[in-house]
């Protein structure tokens, strides 16, 4: 076997300076074993493109933006049913209650609601023509964040009745509120997927940044590179985050392997998690996570698109 590449390429050198917080993280993160998660189960049964995964009751759901469905598993790993509602392109699970989870339908501007075998309508959005969207909804309040082309964007608060409760504007650049939102009783998360940092609403209260300290990854230098106007383009640091007890957990994205930051409700870096026996592997992608506390530690789900579409449930016990 014989590798090579074109002259272009083979003098191209990446960025290696840091940003002096990202330095001080770096630091902070290398003090920190890693945890192994301990694999439950896997399975791609009825998936072709896994984008967003919940649990909800006793089962786990995982959208399949391929399929344009819904398809559930027990926490056993066993595949349920599939659903799909009327018009449903392109489905995101988007929090809800303790046993039906909300589908956010990005092309219908609207929210709907999986309730045993049936999918209820609960709330027609405002139309985002050209804006890159996400929702969320927990109890009676509901989160759509829209970030449009032109720059900005805004969080809109709604009530289950479609009744808008409150407006949050977003300073431009566009790419810097790029991310998942999270709704958790009066306090409204915000990630930053490309900036290592979660905005936090709380109440009528002004956004307060919050950054990810401890966040470390191989992609830092180039994120810094980007802020500094020397490079194009910025990259994913993290694609998906979850708020239980009170703790933060963050899909750190890098070539590879799973891992996953833990991060207190004040963003300092709590503990470190990477799957068993990692590997390097450039066909790997994983797409969403979610995490629910149980009597002996946490069950993390997470969904992947390469190498293969799946959906995957680890367990985590703390020390």
């Amino acid at each position: 076997m014989v590798s090579g590449c074109l002259p272009s390429s083979c003098g191209k050198v990446e960025p290696r300076d840091l940003a002096p917080s990202d330095s001080l993280s770096r630091q902070l993160a290398l003090s920190f074993v890693p945890d192994t998660l301990v694999k439950l189960w896997s399975s791609s049964e009825n998936l072709a493109f896994p984008r967003t995964v919940q649990f909800a009751g006793e089962n786990l759901f995982v959208a399949d933006v391929r399929n344009s469905n819904v398809v559930s598993f027990n926490q056993s790993g066993n595949y349920q049913n599939s659903i799909a509602g009327e018009g449903w392109k392109f489905p995101y699970l988007a929090g809800g209650d303790t046993h039906a989870p909300f589908v956010y339908l990005p092309t219908l501007n609207r929210l709907d609601r999986i309730a045993g075998d049936t999918v209820e309508k609960v709330l027609d959005l405002p139309t985002t023509d050209n804006a890159l969207t996400y929702a969320f909804g927990s109890g009676e309040r509901i989160a759509l964040k829209t970030l449009p082309k032109d720059g900005g964007g805004s969080i809109l608060l709604y009530s289950t009745t479609s009744v808008e409760v409150l407006e949050f504007e977003l300073s431009a650049p566009q790419w810097t509120h790029a991310g998942g939102i999270i709704v958790d009783a009066d306090t409204v998360f915000s990630l930053r997927g490309f900036d290592r940092s979660i905005d936090v609403f709380f109440g009528e209260q002004p956004p307060q940044l919050r950054p990810l300290v401890g966040f470390d990854s191989p992609m830092l230098a180039r994120a810094y590179s980007f802020r500094q106007g020397i490079t194009s383009k910025p990259p994913l640091l993290s694609a998906s985050a979850a708020f239980v007890d009170n703790r933060f957990f963050v899909m750190n994205m890098r070539p590879g392997w799973l891992r996953i930051d833990v991060y207190s409700r004040s963003g300092l870096l709590e503990a470190l998690l990477v799957q068993p026996d990692p590997a390097f592997s450039k066909s790997f992608y994983p797409t969403d996570l979610d995490v629910i506390v149980m009597d002996d530690g946490y069950l993390i789900a997470v969904c992947y698109k390469e190498p293969t579409p799946q959906v995957t449930l680890f367990q985590w016990r703390p020390q």
